[in-house]
Order: C-alpha cells, then sequence, then structure tokens
C-alpha cells in the first residue's frame, strides 16, 4: 500500500504538484485518499488554522462541520468536479463557510482526490450587506395604496441614478400588483431637483404610462418650478399639483371618487 510519505514525495517530484498547490490561486488543497489527508499546501493551513504536518494524518470530514460530512463524503466519492457547499471548522474552533471541489487522481497506481477548498466568507458577507442595502433602499422608496386605483409614492432625500431605478420599479411592480390607474409622486421631501431629478421624474411618468397609470407629480416648490422653467425643462402636458392633497383630490377625481 503506498504510504502518506510516498505520496507526498510523489507529489514533490510530478509537475501536478505545481498544478495543484503552487497554482491554486488562493484556494487551499488537500489530498486525500477517502479519509486521511496525505498532503496540504499553505492556503488550507492559513485557513484552517493547522500547520500543513498537522493537517496531514488528519480525517479530511473532521475539517467540516458534522452535518456537512456525509453529504460531503458522498459528493466527493461520486466523482464530479461540481462545487459543494459546506461549513469548515478552524483549528479554534471557529468556522467559515466554503465551497469545495474534488477531482480524482491516480498517483503510485492508488486512487485518490484532491479537493480544492474557497473561503466565501467574504463573499457571504457581501451579498448579505448587498441583501440589507436593498431592505433600505426598499424602505425609503415606499409605495403606498391610498385608494383602490390609487397609489402614493412619496420622494424623500436625493435621487440619484441607482434610487431613480429603484423608484421606477417599484411604483411599476405596485401598478400592476394594485392594478392601479393613477399614481402621485410626491417630491415635497426631495431637497434639490434639478435636470436630472427631472429626467428621472420623466422617465418614471413615461414607464407608468406604458402600464396604462395616469400620473400627477406634487409637492414642486415655486423655487424649483421656477429652476426648471429656467433650465428649460418643461414638463408638457403632465399633470402636477403644488400640494399633495390636491393631486390626491384630483386622483380621487380621476377614479370617480371624490375627496372631502
Amino acid at each position: 500500500m503506498t504510504t502518506s510519505a510516498e505520496i507526498r514525495s510523489t507529489l514533490r517530484d510530478d509537475a501536478l504538484r505545481y498544478r495543484l498547490f503552487a497554482d491554486a490561486g488562493t484556494e487551499g488543497i488537500i489530498v486525500h485518499d477517502g479519509g486521511t489527508i496525505c498532503d496540504a499546501n499553505e492556503n488550507m493551513a492559513a485557513m484552517t488554522g493547522y500547520a500543513v504536518s498537522e493537517l496531514i494524518g488528519m480525517d479530511g470530514a473532521d475539517l467540516v462541520m458534522p452535518a456537512d460530512r456525509e453529504g460531503m463524503i458522498d459528493h466527493i466519492r461520486s466523482g464530479p468536479e461540481l462545487p459543494y457547499e459546506v461549513t469548515v471548522i478552524r483549528k479554534d474552533g471557529s468556522a467559515f463557510p466554503a465551497v469545495m471541489r474534488s477531482r480524482v487522481i491516480q498517483l503510485g497506481g492508488a486512487v485518490f482526490h484532491a479537493v480544492a477548498v474557497l473561503d466565501i466568507g467574504e463573499r457571504a458577507q457581501a451579498e448579505e450587506m448587498r441583501r440589507q442595502s436593498q431592505a433600505i433602499m426598499e424602505m425609503s422608496v415606499p409605495v403606498i395604496q391610498i385608494w383602490q386605483g390609487i397609489v402614493l409614492l412619496p420622494l424623500i432625500g436625493v435621487i440619484d441614478t441607482v434610487r431613480a431605478q429603484q423608484m421606477i420599479e417599484r411604483l411599476l411592480e405596485a401598478i400592476v400588483e394594485s392594478e392601479a390607474r393613477v399614481a402621485i409622486l410626491d417630491v415635497t421631501g426631495v431637497p434639490v431637483i434639478d435636470t436630472s431629478v427631472a429626467r428621472h421624474l420623466l422617465k418614471t411618468v413615461d414607464a407608468a404610462k406604458m402600464l396604462g397609470a395616469e400620473v400627477i407629480i406634487t409637492g414642486f416648490s415655486p423655487e424649483a418650478a421656477q429652476t426648471l422653467t429656467q433650465l428649460g425643462v418643461g414638463f408638457g402636458t403632465l399633470k402636477t399639483r403644488g400640494l399633495l392633497r390636491a393631486g390626491m383630490a384630483e386622483a380621487f377625481r380621476i377614479v370617480g371618487q371624490h375627496l372631502c
């Protein structure tokens, strides 16, 4: 039977070791015989907190959470190089999410598994931050159904390109879900309304119209109206009202109701 020392010697002398270990990038690599680790690279040692010498001789399954072990072993034994997500346990007992890929190699007349391990902890944190950011964005662009067929989008704060796209998406979703005939965009809480903001509003209006909803923009201050006029930004035949109450009254009139 081929010993671990012989395997390590073969790996060192073979070009395969260079491909597996030196060219691994940020991935940790272990080579095992179906259970016992025969070799590992420095990346794997850095990830887990073990020295390479400590990893050698360990059962590879001991590096992952117990709940993941059976599935990981079955996946590795099945042979394909498809990625498999596990939670890896460090020497100090802490853990991190990782993706493993296994491939079968033949050395010294025996079959072994080379496993590449990629720490996805930072990616998971980035994804969580993205989800939190998305949630905050949705909270900052709340669409309210105030009556059958009427939705209200009160805008507060600076409207940049990203937020404008979010604004359009949220409004269109609300129009479809509620089958709204009228959408009110209230810009009272927008501190600066310049040509860029005006373009975003016009795009929103055009998109809503394509879904059959009439748009009323409320909350333009006299200063904003004057500025947009001086800049040559015209809202043409769009319905605009100075106050939200006036816009709501118009919306109710369109749907055949009366606001007292």
